[in-house]
């Protein structure tokens, strides 16, 4: 059977102006992968990368070290492995969704956004308002809808699919919402379970899919055998 390594980017820049750029400490968990991917010998095949600034970036650093041992295959490069637009509906709605939340309005004039707490409290109201936004109650014209979503990642499992075809081993650089939902896909799980899965997926961790036959099978989720330290392990 052959297997196809699911990753996740390296820590991107939450809560700053532009989210869609790896932190230092995304770079480093990228590096962090990229020597033990080489150091277990895996060669790939075949790979593909979603189109964000976050996946290219993580894509250097990763074979920045990986080719100081191995040789790391042309990556394809494919906007259907982007992630959701939830994110982005968030940040146009935070003004507003603050104002229904007065202790956390009150926190951020007082204590800066920055502030352990507040950022506790803005990621809460984040994974509230996503799921929201699976379950179509909360959307912004001229963005991306969870269904739409949806049909772009089963496009993308279908290429998948399709890719594997005569292959030993393939990786995809994508982000936890896509990588949750092709999972989902893969075990037939509700939308609802497949946006607890994006929750769930740390960064750079690895989801393996075993492939025959044109199907996929989930022989592991969400390994992180790469980052041994604690302060390592982020999930945004």
């Amino acid at each position: 059977m052959a297997t196809l390594y699911l990753i996740r980017h390296g820590q991107a820049s939450f809560m700053k102006n532009n989210y869609d750029q790896l932190s230092e400490l995304g770079a480093t968990q990228a590096q962090h992968l990229g020597t033990y991917l080489a150091q277990r010998g895996l060669q790939f095949d075949i790979a593909w990368m979603g189109a964000l600034e976050r996946h290219k970036a993580t894509y250097s650093n990763l074979v920045e070290t990986y080719n100081q041992q191995q040789s790391f295959p042309e990556i394809i490069t494919d906007a259907a492995f982007n992630e959701h637009q939830g994110a982005e509906i968030f940040n146009k709605l935070l003004p507003k969704l603050i104002e229904a939340e007065p202790a956390l309005k009150s926190a951020m004039v007082h204590k800066g956004k920055d502030d352990p707490e507040v950022r506790k409290g803005i990621l809460k109201l984040f994974f509230q308002s996503l799921k929201k936004w699976a379950k179509g109650k909360l959307y912004l014209d001229g963005y991306e809808s969870f269904v739409d979503f949806k049909t772009r990642c089963q496009q993308g499992y279908q290429t998948l699919i399709d890719g594997m075809e005569g292959k030993k081993s393939g990786i995809l650089i994508s982000s936890g919402g896509t990588i949750g939902v092709l999972t989902g896909i893969l075990l037939g799980i509700s939308d609802e379970k497949m946006m607890e899965l994006n929750w769930q997926v740390i960064n750079t961790s690895i989801t393996e899919f075993q492939y025959n036959k044109g199907q996929f099978f989930l022989k592991s989720f969400n390994g992180l055998p790469h980052l041994t330290e604690k302060k390592l392990i982020t999930y945004v």
